[in-house]
């Protein structure tokens, strides 16, 4: 069977365009947030999820995310965590000032995802700062720190792996997506997304 990540559709508009692409492409798999059943997980490689997911409800399902962990799944975050579903995961910490200097990107680690892509590519949308994160979700005890904001380079984005191949990618801000003026940047984004949800239990990741 192909390698499938699911995306996690939690509100009622239609999947933006680079997402449209990897479902058209049968890599990922829409699923309403409020049809997710465990046996989807147990047949999915990773799980992708936007700005808009219920984290209550995932919170009540924490064991099931757990165990999909545990078996190498693979989830990328988007958002800001409010209600924490895995262990030692804490919720959002916004920017205390949020001044242009405050908003300054700037990666902290290389890493797939992003190769080619400078910071700066994500640093305005239409000449406004912001619009990639305003803060960050504290990061698991061991991830890896990719892009830092402002001075003090606060992990906007993270990645985290257990040693069975499972992880968490976390970006702290609006959907990765779609935080890019170049609408090349944001398909090449989703694809490679996809590709890192999909390689816990089907690839190692390259460094």
């Amino acid at each position: 069977m192909r390698p499938q990540a699911l995306f996690i559709e939690s509100d009622d508009g239609p999947p933006p365009e680079p997402i449209l692409r990897q479902i058209e492409a049968g890599r990922l798999r829409l699923v309403r947030q409020v049809d997710l059943k465990p046996a989807d997980l147990d047949a999915a490689d990773g799980l992708v999820a936007t700005i808009y997911l219920d984290q209550i409800d995932f919170d009540m399902r924490r064991s099931m995310i757990a165990g999909f962990l545990a078996r190498g799944g693979r989830i990328v975050l988007n958002g800001h965590v409010v209600r924490p579903f895995i262990d030692g995961m804490q919720p959002f910490v916004p920017l205390a000032t949020q001044r242009r200097s405050d908003l300054v990107l700037q990666r902290l680690a290389p890493h797939p995802v992003f190769a080619g892509i400078a910071a700066e590519v994500h640093q305005t949308q239409k000449g406004v700062a912001g619009f990639y994160g305003r803060g960050h979700n504290p990061p698991l005890p061991g991830a890896t720190l990719l892009t830092g904001i402002g001075p003090e380079r606060r992990p906007i984005d993270w990645e985290w792996l257990a040693p069975g191949g499972g992880g968490l990618f976390v970006h702290s801000g609006n959907d990765i997506w779609g935080a890019a003026d170049q609408a090349g940047v944001d398909v090449l984004i989703a694809e490679r997304i996809v590709d890192w949800a999909l390689a816990g239990r089907n690839a190692e990741v390259a460094a």
